[in-house]
């Protein structure tokens, strides 16, 4: 359990947010695998959240801290079957240090081979400028709803698995997929 084994770098402060969904998982009983607990935040989040929000008083932030990595361990869970693009969102998600925290006391070494893989994809950069905009598909003649939002996501998504290397590869890209 938590209490065992302590939150890594013990004597140093972890946010609010980190003590409480440690607290949750070891509460839950979640097992000390990183599969477990990313089952448990899936299944538990919403409702745990509710609940304990009214009882402890948590304020938006505090709720909106959780809520977020309690987000993030099913995505770690997964770890393994993510491709590229994906690996590199869930680097780029503004909780994923504090994530990190929770993973490296479920995890073991799954989360060592995980911090080993993310080291190389963050040396890549896990979030940079999109090549392809919103204006560039209005400009290609992409009517405007929620498609331009799934070829922008299709089109990012190649560009971080590296299919995708400059805008005309992009533009060419949703060209193929939009039948423009």
């Amino acid at each position: 359990t938590f209490g065992e084994r302590g939150l890594p770098g013990e004597g140093e402060e972890v946010s609010y947010a980190v003590a409480l969904v440690a607290w949750m998982l070891d509460r839950a009983g979640a097992s000390g695998s990183l599969k477990d607990s990313g089952g448990f935040a899936e299944a538990h989040s919403k409702e745990l959240l509710r609940v304990w929000r009214k009882a402890l008083r948590l304020s938006n932030g505090d709720r909106d801290g959780v809520a977020s990595l309690m987000g993030l361990l099913p995505g770690a869970r997964d770890w393994g079957g993510l491709g590229v693009a994906k690996r590199k969102r869930l680097l780029a998600s503004s909780g994923w240090m504090e994530a990190l925290v929770l993973l490296r006391v479920v995890g073991g070494d799954e989360v060592k081979q995980m911090e080993a893989e993310a080291a190389s994809l963050i040396a890549e950069g896990v979030s940079p400028e999109p090549f392809v905009t919103g204006d560039d598909l209005i400009a290609m003649g992409v009517p405007a709803g929620p498609r331009i939002g799934a070829l922008l996501e299709g089109v990012y998504d190649e560009q971080l698995e590296g299919r995708v290397g400059n805008k005309a590869a992009g533009l060419a890209w949703v060209r193929g997929e939009s039948d423009l």
